[in-house]
């Protein structure tokens, strides 16, 4: 029986989901759900990846066996190697400033999932693979979210000098808030991973989020000696407790920006004297960087040294005035978490 939290929304408190069961309500293969006529040609190349990533991921929920899935997978993951993060950046420029209304089509969002898959490979490798997952991979796995996220941040001060469309300036916001409010779960979870080593965090293809309906997850959960799986599905600010009623509290948990991860900050009110509290994506990934010191061996031991440097400094001048809540978002996401798992759950 499903309990229900301050939210109103049913929690699943005490469901323990086996592989097995948890891809029931999942797709085999991703459908793209909309899709305009006319769309970049390396979008549809990018389409091609999320459903072999997604058709990998339920196969190897569903039991299939490990040797063709592991050849499977390295196939995928050097065709996804050689197509390249440069080509996913151009694409999120190309593809991101459209509105819903203008072309009817779920790219942005999805494309949330290549930037997740190049920062996260690890987790990709250590679940197909067997490579190893420890400390030092988690890191610099949190270390490149980051660095990404910082990066959108850079990319949102800027576009707010420019001249803007006001409906494709609210659609571009309401991308990139999303977008980084992910990236913050994401290297929350994977601090959590490094308190629970058995604990695997990955980014949720399309099969699993734009296509899966009311168990919609943005981040899939793992332990891979139990087999159990958990959703997490990512919010930027829960406005109305009935929206997070149409999830699946028995597959997916909800992380809130605004409530869990504390992503907020007083702003100048304009042409007055006052003040207001906004939602800030980002601040989790931006303080996480920004303590990184000069002498720290995670910078040192990241592939592209001097832009994460860069970025952290960045991430120094983004959290001036904010509050660092890393550490009360753990806390406030942590028992959501781990109650779902049976080597953690409270009796």
């Amino acid at each position: 029986m499903l309990s229900w939290s301050v939210q109103g929304a049913p929690t699943g408190k005490g469901i323990i989901m086996r592989f097995e069961e948890f891809v029931g309500a999942y797709p085999r293969t991703y459908v793209p759900v909309r899709r305009p006529s006319r769309v970049p040609s390396d979008f549809i190349v990018f389409e091609g990846f999320q459903r072999g990533f997604s058709r990998l991921l339920h196969e190897f929920l569903s039991g299939e066996p490990e040797e063709g899935l592991r050849s499977s997978f390295l196939r995928l993951d050097a065709e996804w190697d050689a197509w390249g993060a440069g080509r996913l950046d151009q694409l999120v420029r190309d593809v991101s400033p459209q509105t819903e209304a203008e072309t009817d089509f779920d790219g942005p969002g999805l494309l949330v999932f290549g930037q997740l898959t190049f920062a996260m490979r690890e987790s990709w490798r250590h679940v197909f693979l067997g490579e190893r997952m420890t400390g030092v991979e988690r890191r610099r796995m949190q270390l490149f979210l980051s660095g990404l996220s910082v990066n959108v941040q850079k990319a949102r001060e800027w576009a707010a000098g420019e001249e803007e469309d006001p409906v494709r300036a609210a659609a571009r916001l309401a991308i990139q808030a999303g977008m980084l409010t992910e990236f913050d779960t994401a290297v929350l979870l994977l601090e959590l991973a490094k308190q629970h080593p058995w604990l695997v965090v990955l980014p949720a293809p399309a099969a699993f989020e734009a296509a899966a309906g009311r168990a919609n997850a943005d981040l899939v959960l793992l332990d891979l000696e139990r087999r159990e799986a958990l959703g997490v599905q990512v919010k930027t600010r829960i406005r109305d407790p009935r929206v997070v009623l149409h999830y699946r509290g028995d597959r997916v948990v909800l992380v809130d920006g605004w409530t869990d991860l504390g992503n907020t900050r007083l702003v100048e009110i304009a042409r007055r004297s006052d003040q207001r509290l906004v939602s800030w994506p980002g601040l989790i990934s931006a303080h996480y960087l920004g303590s990184r010191s000069n002498a720290s061996q995670d910078i040192l031991r990241a592939g592209n040294r001097g832009w994460l440097t860069g970025m952290r400094d960045e991430a120094r001048r983004l959290t001036v005035g904010t509050t660092d809540f890393r550490r009360r978002a753990l806390s406030a996401v942590r028992d959501r978490i781990l109650d779902r798992f049976s080597r953690t759950a409270r009796t």
